[in-house]
């Protein structure tokens, strides 16, 4: 299996209550999907198909746009919170 993490552009309706749109840009939403790793050596349109799923995810209120995605064959190795936080306090001084 592989990983499929999108990010996008996350927007809210701020009009909606009145009848009207009006969107305004709040920032990153992640999405992430699982594949069969076989079935991307297959896709050529990856990336129009990511954006056709997170475009499906939005309402009236909210509204995803896809910006880029990345894959992952593995799971991720986990650092250490205490490493950066030491790092952190470190640069502070």
């Amino acid at each position: 299996m592989a990983t499929i993490q999108i990010l996008t552009q996350y927007y809210e309706n701020y009009g909606f209550h009145e009848g009207t749109e009006r969107w305004k840009p709040k920032g990153g939403f992640d999405f992430v999907v699982e594949v069969e790793s076989d079935a991307l050596m297959y896709v050529n349109n990856l990336e129009e198909l990511l954006a056709q799923m997170v475009a499906e995810e939005s309402t009236q209120l909210e509204r995803f746009e896809y910006l880029e995605h990345s894959v992952s064959f593995s799971q991720p190795h986990k650092l250490s919170t205490e490493r950066l936080e030491q790092l952190i306090v470190k640069q502070g001084r």
